[in-house]
């Protein structure tokens, strides 16, 4: 099995891993996301409680960073080493890549019975730094229950409704469509 399909069914494009100086570092001149300072400071506060917990990613051929310009930024206000993996990915794939790479993320929704229980386990937020952050949670996760339950019996289709139903006429070819 060659190195690139490790895993049997996604091809790696993960080519080495090392701890490189933070200043060396170029972000993506293209790349869309920009960070205000409310997330700077939840970054930073991130940093100094957990430490690294995931490794910046540098495409190797380009040198840009691919993900992490964030964390970089605040590694580069310490001077010192970060960890960083290397993908080997074209220019074309970096630019078409970056636009959805966070995007999968986002798109995932809050289980509020399991968030609750999390804060069960570790209290209220008292920290000022993650205040924020965890109200920002908190109201993320009340929206995503409220606009993303799956209802667990489907209503029966109620043909009767198609009578309340107004429809209006194209003039050009007598089509009709509800209004």
């Amino acid at each position: 099995m060659s190195e690139e399909t490790q895993g049997d069914f996604f091809r790696t494009r993960i080519v080495k891993f090392e701890y490189v100086d933070a200043d060396t570092l170029t972000p993506y001149p293209l790349n869309p996301r920009r960070h205000p300072q409310k997330q700077r400071e939840a970054v930073k506060a991130m940093l100094d409680e957990f430490g690294w917990l995931a490794p910046l990613t540098v495409n190797i051929n380009n040198g840009y960073i691919f993900d992490g310009e964030e964390r970089a930024w605040q590694a580069t206000q310490q001077s010192g080493k970060v960890p960083v993996m290397f993908v080997d990915i074209s220019e074309e794939e970096h630019a078409r890549a970056i636009q959805y790479f966070d995007e999968t993320g986002k798109m995932a929704i809050y289980d509020v019975e399991r968030l609750r229980q999390l804060r069960e386990q570790t209290g209220p937020e008292t920290d000022e730094r993650f205040k924020a952050l965890a109200d920002y949670v908190r109201t993320q996760a009340l929206e995503d229950k409220k606009y993303n339950e799956i209802p667990t019996e489907w209503p029966e289709y109620d043909e009767s409704v198609e009578d309340e139903v107004e429809y209006i006429t194209c003039p050009h070819c007598s089509e009709q469509f509800p209004k």
